[in-house]
């Protein structure tokens, strides 16, 4: 049924008439905010929040739906253009790092999330991933120079810091 609807509306956007009256109807602002207001009202209805996080809890289950996400990642990132867009994205958006932030720490603060957040990472295969993840960054000189200047740029900070709460 799913992959039916796909068909459906992929052929309705790769219709020019059809696609562009869509792609007009969504970038106009008072469209958007009918569409977002309609999404908030869905998420904020407990039944249907169940309903959506269940569907995308099967969804994500799916090992193809995982390879298929996990190989568009990896495409994306590989694109030299694309990486530097969303690397741009990450460092210029100072509301973008604190909401990310704010999210971060309220899942360490759920115990369920923690708990398993503690979990995933006590679990060897996770480590090991890590650790080559982590040797990988660290034989790269570049990124290697970077990390040495922020780990002496935050002496710096703390030592200033610890100086100016002495006096």
């Amino acid at each position: 049924m799913g992959d039916r609807r796909s068909a459906i509306a992929k052929a309705r956007w790769a219709d020019p008439i059809t696609g562009a009256k869509m792609r007009a109807a969504l970038s106009s602002p008072a469209s958007r905010a009918k569409v977002s207001e309609a999404a908030k009202a869905r998420w904020a209805d407990p039944a249907a929040r169940e309903k959506m996080l269940a569907a995308l809890r099967a969804r994500n289950a799916d090992p193809v739906v995982r390879q298929k996400k996990a190989s568009a990642t990896k495409e994306r990132w590989a694109d030299p253009s694309m990486r530097e867009k969303i690397l741009a994205g990450m460092r210029g958006a100072p509301k973008a790092k604190k909401r990310h932030s704010t999210a971060a720490k309220a899942r360490w603060a759920d115990p369920v999330t923690s708990a398993k957040l503690r979990a995933s990472l006590s679990d060897p295969l996770v480590r090991a991933k890590l650790s080559e993840a982590s040797k990988a960054r660290w034989a790269d000189p570049a990124m290697r120079e970077k990390m040495i200047a922020g780990m002496r740029a935050a002496g710096k900070r703390r030592r200033r810091n610890k100086d100016t709460a002495e006096h």
